[in-house]
């Protein structure tokens, strides 16, 4: 249990972590995510996640199909 609790913690310090629903919401997002947005998870969480990447990504057919097939259960 320790050494979990220390390696999801040191993913925490060395990454950007947000948990999202299957539909793209933001549900939660770690500090250094919010930090990289000049942010805080009040302002953020229940936006989808199009609002945190650049638009032509987001409105890419890559994009919308992951979204789509997560949704689907299929991803």
């Amino acid at each position: 249990e320790a050494l979990s609790r220390g390696r999801l913690d040191a993913i925490h310090r060395a990454n950007l972590v947000a948990e999202f629903d299957t539909g793209g919401i933001l549900l939660w997002a770690n500090e250094r995510f919010l930090r990289s947005f000049d942010t805080d998870l009040d302002s953020v969480k229940g936006r989808h996640h199009d609002s945190f990447v650049p638009g032509d990504e987001a409105e890419g057919r890559d994009h919308r199909t992951f979204w789509a097939g997560l949704a689907a259960g299929q991803i």
